[in-house]
């Protein structure tokens, strides 16, 4: 079995990545860090959701039925640090709309922990 990481173990593993709590030597996560802050994929998801400025370390993943974006974001003033994981699973719909989905639930999740305060 692959591509079996839920939700909740993509954020933890996250969280781990952000404290460099990852078994990673510095050069490593360093050039990980960068890969995933330059990613040209998932501009309609996560990135799609928070506040110009901020910085938005990710994966996405896309296959039929599925559109999932997992990142780390960091606001644009360096403030804030929010790790956002949505997976999508099983979708009918087509790929835009999903990718919409996933950046309306980020942009919630955004506002409720951050918005009051930026």
């Amino acid at each position: 079995v692959r591509d079996t990481a839920t939700p909740d173990d993509m954020a933890a593993l996250l969280v781990a990545f952000w404290n460099r709590r990852d078994g990673l030597s510095k050069t490593s996560h360093d050039l990980l860090m960068r890969w995933m802050v330059e990613a040209p994929t998932g501009a309609r998801r996560i990135k799609a959701a928070v506040p110009a400025g901020s910085v938005v370390a990710h994966k996405t993943g896309t296959m039929p039925g599925t559109v999932n974006d997992a990142a780390i974001v960091t606001s644009a003033d360096g403030k804030d640090h929010v790790v956002l994981v949505v997976f999508s699973k099983g979708g009918t719909s087509a790929e835009k709309i999903r990718e919409d989905d996933v950046a309306a639930a980020a942009k919630k999740v955004w506002r409720e922990l951050v918005g009051s305060r930026r």
